[in-house]
């Protein structure tokens, strides 16, 4: 294998900033804000029961406070703050509740890329569905990122005790229903969302994974084919560094997920085109380790891998991925109750797929990619230029 060293440039940062999310079909050219200064971590012990949060601080049709239609959050923000036990650094947690009596149901929402909680769910359209549905969304800024102090550790271990963290806060919130705190992790973050969840290390009851990578080659683009550099990770980073990648590689960690997992694909993700294999991969990982329940988009849950392969995938526009997101989090706590799911009326396209922006990588392609991945992949064609999460 070609051990490429992925460079660590200002360029790749700035690309790396602008995916997932930000990755849509608006028409709004406003520029991003600027990044705001991390404030001086707070003393307080992970445990320090938090104020109440913002109730619904998005209505319906707002504008938010960033570019792009999102928002920019700020330090003034900031609803109450969680102690990294790992770090010692403090994260920044950004709340929103439902205009409904308490105890709520809650998700916390974990990034994609390097961003913080402004570059995720960062549009009231994306927020509703699930406000209206009774659950209160938790948003966070992990080390190194936004109102938290500390560095950048890419999803490792350090952000990932964080992650626990910021859940075991929320679960420990007057507000907050115990037994009802599930994960929606965006992009790249499934890296930091498997990491912590694997193994039942937290009471989080389920995990929703929006096309998140499963493995080095989809996260940083290393493939034996290839030494076209990834992401911006770390300087000196190389793909054969198995320290590195063992605690972020989410393939790995979908293997010892205990609560039921939720994968959100569509026919072309937002940044590999058709190429599902990194979906698969965690599909069956997942299936194939002690986790109860899993399912892809809206088909059978725990339906055979090689059906789900098979089955099409929604071609649709961010804004009606957008309008799921309330149905998708609703099921997920039907589930973990038993419950019998409802018939979800998902068009299969809206005429607003299509790649996404700035290309993909191929059609199909891959080492580990294309209809016929499966858990750790398979072979496909050559790929073209990886795209950043």
């Amino acid at each position: 294998m070609n051990l490429a060293l992925l460079s660590f440039t200002s360029a790749a940062l700035a690309l790396g900033l602008t995916a997932c999310f930000d990755n849509d079909t608006s028409t709004d050219q406003a520029a991003a804000p600027p990044v705001a200064t991390p404030i001086a971590p707070a003393v307080g012990s992970v445990m320090n029961a938090p104020p109440m949060g913002r109730e619904n601080a998005a209505p319906p049709g707002g504008g938010g406070r960033g570019g792009r239609g999102g928002e920019q959050l700020s330090a003034a923000d900031v609803d109450f703050r969680v102690t990294n036990p790992v770090t010692g650094v403090s994260l920044a947690v950004y709340a929103e509740l439902p205009n409904t009596p308490p105890p709520y149901k809650a998700v916390v929402v974990v990034p994609g890329a390097i961003k913080d909680a402004s570059g995720v769910f960062n549009r009231p359209e994306m927020r509703q569905p699930i406000l209206d549905n009774g659950v209160a969304i938790f948003r966070f800024d992990p080390d190194g990122r936004g109102q938290s102090g500390g560095e950048e550790d890419m999803g490792g271990k350090k952000q990932q005790a964080g992650l626990r963290a910021v859940i075991e806060q929320i679960i420990a919130r007057d507000d907050i229903a115990d037994d009802q705190v599930g994960v929606f992790s965006n992009s790249v973050g499934i890296q930091m969302a498997a990491g912590a969840l694997a193994g039942g290390q937290t009471k989080a009851r389920f995990l929703i994974d929006w096309e998140g990578p499963s493995s080095k080659a989809y996260a940083a683009g290393c493939v034996s084919d290839s030494d076209l550099p990834g992401p911006p990770w770390p300087p000196g980073l190389e793909c054969g560094d198995d320290v590195y990648w063992a605690e972020r590689e989410a393939e790995r960690n979908m293997a010892k997920l205990t609560i039921p997992y939720q994968r959100i694909q569509r026919a072309q993700d937002h940044v590999h085109g058709t190429d599902a294999g990194h979906a698969f991969a965690l599909y069956q990982a997942a299936l194939e380790g002690p986790c109860p329940w899993v399912r892809m988009n809206t088909l059978e849950p725990n339906l055979a891998a090689d059906k789900v392969q098979s089955a099409p995938r929604p071609d649709v526009g961010f804004p009606t991925l957008y309008a799921w997101y309330g149905d998708y989090v609703a099921d997920m706590f039907i589930a973990i109750d038993g419950g019998t799911l409802p018939v979800r009326d998902h068009v299969m396209s809206d005429g607003m797929g299509g790649p996404p922006q700035g290309g993909a990588r191929g059609q199909g392609g891959g080492q580990g990619g294309g209809q016929g991945g499966g858990r750790g992949g398979g072979k496909g064609g050559k790929r073209g230029p990886p795209q950043k999460r």
